[in-house]
C-alpha cells in the first residue's frame, strides 16, 4: 500500500480531541464539509491552513499523518 504524507486544517481543540482519541466516524449531522461527510486530507499544507484559519481565527491547528488512502475525491484547487 502506498503511503502519503497528509495535512488536515481543523481547531486546535479538535486535534487535540483526535490526538487522544483517533479520527471518529462522521455522521452527517456532525459536519457536512464541502464535498460531504468525511475526513478531509490534503498533501498541500497551505491549503490545510487556509482551512483551520476559516474555521478558527483564536485556535487554528494542522495535523500531519501518514496515510493510506482509500475511497478519495481529488479537488483541483486554482489559487
Amino acid at each position: 500500500a502506498k503511503v502519503s504524507i497528509m495535512a488536515q486544517g481543523t481547531t486546535r481543540e479538535a486535534a487535540w480531541s483526535i490526538g487522544e482519541g483517533g479520527f471518529a466516524v462522521l455522521y452527517p449531522e456532525d459536519d457536512q464539509g464541502w464535498y460531504g461527510t468525511g475526513i478531509y486530507q490534503t498533501s498541500y499544507c497551505s491549503y490545510a491552513h487556509d482551512y483551520a484559519t476559516m474555521k478558527t481565527s483564536k485556535s487554528p491547528a494542522i495535523l500531519i499523518s501518514a496515510v493510506i488512502a482509500g475511497n478519495v475525491f481529488p479537488v483541483t484547487v486554482q489559487y
